[in-house]
């Protein structure tokens, strides 16, 4: 699904990041900072109908926030989100692209997880959201903004020798239709249901 390039480079970079982090007994949360300054930075390009390709940003710089949230009030009931904000830009002294955002590098990016009931029967509902990203470096061609949702739920029954969990999970609940890198779709709505047998010391291992 994707294109060759044998004039590609090594990519090289210089970055850092800084946290900062807090806990409760109720919540934990967390906020980071990052920057990087990129060489010869390796992304892709997608001009429909011709494939993916990769190629190299002679400069580009990331930077942006990651964000998360842990919410436990009761011993039924947890709640998760992250956010991860993300400025990226084209560093070339080219007029085209000069200080553009880079391709398929959306600028936000977030995650939500509510999840309740008792530990023989959770259930949990997902929501995966993400803004609007360029497919070409002079943003031309552009991927809409989606969200996905998903639900699930949980049953561990069996032995302590032998714990087994029924898992059944609804996937892209709403049918969006949403296209990978390479332009493919992926799933509609979907329906998952599987059998986990946890086996070994522990239950370390596992089986599906």
């Amino acid at each position: 699904g994707l294109a060759p390039n044998p004039a590609l480079l090594p990519e090289r970079a210089v970055s850092g990041d800084l946290g900062v982090a807090w806990e409760t007994r109720v919540i934990e949360a967390s906020v980071t900072a990052y920057y990087g300054l990129y060489e010869n930075l390796i992304t892709y390009e997608f001009f429909p109908p011709n494939l993916p390709r990769p190629y190299n940003v002679p400069g580009a710089d990331v930077g942006g926030t990651e964000s998360t949230l842990r919410f436990t009030p009761w011993r039924f009931f947890a709640a998760e989100a992250n956010w991860t904000w993300m400025r990226t830009r084209d560093l070339r002294e080219d007029p085209r692209y000069h200080l553009k955002a880079l391709p398929y590098r959306p600028e936000h990016r977030g995650h939500l997880r509510l999840e309740g009931g008792p530990q023989v029967l959770r259930v949990h509902a997902t929501l995966e959201a993400q803004s609007a990203q360029f497919a070409s470096r002079d943003h031309r061609t552009e991927i809409p903004a989606r969200a996905l949702v998903h639900a699930g739920m949980t049953w561990r029954t069996g032995s302590a020798a032998l714990p087994l969990e029924l898992v059944f999970e609804a996937r892209n609940l709403t049918d969006a239709r949403v296209h990978d890198l390479a332009g493919y779709p992926l799933p509609p709505r979907a329906f998952h249901l599987s059998l986990r047998a946890h086996t070994g010391a522990g239950g370390g291992a596992r089986t599906e």
